[in-house]
């Protein structure tokens, strides 16, 4: 897309929900995702809990202690984690590169002054 021309209105829209299966299709990971879940019998676990989850699943108030921790090693376990994995493609790094620093950045409406995250091998 040119610098001056007009996004797609359902792109735009789509850049501003919590849907997860719509902000993977739009940054063009979620078949590389899809594909090593069925390579990954852990990672396809984690990718089922977490898949369908939206901003309104925060608030429900039947989840339980451990559907609560089952979403959190989803989503955090080093081997087989969902960002684990999101991170390991989005952020790519030379072997003479082991960290990277965000400054100044907003996720989710928090502010996050500093963040150094090492390198995800």
């Amino acid at each position: 897309m040119a610098q001056d021309e007009v996004p797609d209105k359902t792109v735009v829209n789509d850049f501003y929900t919590h849907r997860l299966d719509k902000l993977l299709g739009i940054s063009g990971v979620k078949a590389a995702l899809e594909t090593r879940a069925g390579f990954e019998p852990d990672f396809q676990v984690n990718w089922n809990t977490v898949r369908d989850w939206n901003e309104t699943s925060r608030y429900d108030h039947s989840t339980t202690e451990a559907k609560a921790r089952d979403m959190l090693v989803a989503v955090a376990d080093p081997n087989s984690g969902v960002l684990v994995r999101l991170l390991k493609m989005a952020i790519r790094t030379g072997p003479g590169v082991n960290r990277t620093r965000f400054s100044k950045n907003v996720i989710n409406g928090h502010f996050i002054d500093d963040a150094l995250i090492y390198r995800a091998t």
